[in-house]
């Protein structure tokens, strides 16, 4: 199934990256919390209603992660750009995301099952959002720690995705 109401709240999760990309730009702080929490309550949302309504889709496995990556990947790179974060962030951030993509899309051709985001994704994207925010505000005394931070929870949930695809593929 394509069109379900949770798969609805993820793809407008993934069209909230594009008034995300303006107000970075003009580095509108309200604007930015409020579509931040948009974007986080529909990602709560939309896990929510699929279990709950029993709408749980490959499309959703799919679309969900995609929105939560572009979201991100959005507001690192135009903050990147901005000169608020260092590129060596993006760069770790954007690694990640690829390699998580490129061997998730892999395992999924191969045996036609998409593996499904786990807590320690999700933590890690929360982690890099919160350290984007605090550099939007522009806290310099707190800065490095989220940094910091956001790359150990980005470390620990691609260990864990390697984990959880190894056990797959010996099982």
């Amino acid at each position: 199934m394509i069109w379900t109401l949770s798969n609805g709240i993820s793809f407008l999760r993934l069209l909230l990256s594009i008034p995300l990309a303006y107000y970075l730009w003009e580095l509108h702080t309200f604007a930015i919390i409020i579509i931040g929490i948009a974007a986080y309550i529909s990602d709560l949302l939309d896990g929510y209603l699929a279990r709950k309504m029993n709408q749980v889709s490959e499309w959703g496995k799919v679309i969900d992660p995609i929105a939560d990556k572009v979201f991100v990947g959005t507001g690192v790179i135009i903050l990147s750009i901005k000169d608020v974060i260092p590129m060596w962030f993006v760069a770790v951030v954007i690694g990640r995301d690829l390699l998580i993509m490129i061997v998730g899309a892999w395992y999924s051709k191969k045996h036609n099952f998409v593996l499904p985001s786990l807590f320690a994704g999700k933590a890690a994207v929360v982690a890099i959002a919160f350290a984007l925010l605090i550099h939007v505000i522009d806290i310099p005394l707190i800065e490095p720690y989220t940094l910091a931070w956001a790359c150990l929870l980005m470390a620990i949930s691609l260990f864990v995705y390697g984990n959880r695809l190894y056990r797959h593929i010996v099982q």
